[in-house]
């Protein structure tokens, strides 16, 4: 018997993962043929380019109930780098929510992310039947999301390297001095020597010194490019500038260049 039954199980998961899903104007389509659950698709802001944040909201387009919200989440931790992805999943009011990583078997596109709803955690079938208790077990058992976790130790961290850099507060003023206590400090911890915009970058690298005249690191960049950044010990980062480097920016670009140094502990700072 329990050959027969799970014979009948792998069957239906052969079935499905067979199936070609598909999405037009929010209906779910298995091999051409609508199932009545629709999803809805919302693309939500976020801060920084690379990042994405889609909300993917099912419902009972008999009942018109909405049973499900998925949001797919992505966050890139270094410019060019690889993103962390994971899902949250809640139910319709959004009471009760559960972190999960990606499958790798599965993905992250809204195709993927339904047959890896329907397939593996069998939230509804190709009928349309919603498993409510499934559901239920699902948002009940707290997961860790491992993707989730490395974002908000980032976060974290994060905050504690703008509070590093807050408490000196550092400013480049015009004549490219760096001065500590912001705009209106007068105590000068180093100086500066830059081109007027990203393009002179390209032959003369933008160079920070400090107050004694060592050279403490070198940078470079480029039109929508992370400002690569070198040190004298060797070591290199990038880091995506809120602002192009150009004359009218020039002051804010370097400023925000000698924070990032201040973050990464390699300068006198």
């Amino acid at each position: 018997m329990n050959r027969v039954v799970f014979g009948l199980v792998l069957l239906l998961s052969v079935s499905i993962s067979a199936q070609k899903i598909g999405v037009k104007k929010g209906v779910i389509l298995v091999d051409k043929v609508a199932i009545p659950v629709k999803m809805e698709t919302e693309h939500r802001a976020t801060k920084t380019m690379g990042d994405y944040d889609i909300l993917y909201s099912f419902t009972n387009s008999t009942s018109s109930e909405l049973f499900l919200q998925v949001n797919s989440i992505g966050r890139m931790l270094v410019p060019n780098g690889a993103k962390e992805s994971w899902l949250e999943i809640s139910n319709a009011d959004f009471s009760k929510t559960n972190a999960i990583d990606i499958d790798p078997d599965y993905g992250t596109g809204k195709k993927k992310i339904i047959s890896f709803l329907m397939q593996k955690l069998e939230f509804f079938d190709l009928a349309g039947n919603v498993n409510t208790d499934k559901i239920n077990a699902f948002l009940e058992t707290i997961t860790e999301s491992k993707a989730k976790a490395v974002v908000n130790k980032a976060k974290n961290q994060g905050k504690e390297l703008e509070a590093k850099v807050a408490a000196i507060n550092p400013f480049v003023q015009q004549d490219l001095s760096i001065t500590k206590g912001g705009r209106m400090g007068t105590e000068v911890i180093g100086n500066v020597t830059s081109p007027d915009d990203y393009s002179g970058t390209r032959s003369t690298p933008i160079k920070v010194y400090d107050v004694e005249g060592n050279l403490v690191a070198t940078a470079t960049t480029d039109i929508q490019s992370p400002v690569k950044v070198s040190l004298q010990d060797g070591s290199n980062f990038d880091y995506k500038a809120k602002r192009q480097l150009s004359k009218v920016t020039k002051q804010e670009f370097l400023t925000e260049l000698i924070g990032e140094l201040i973050k990464k502990g390699n300068s006198p700072w």
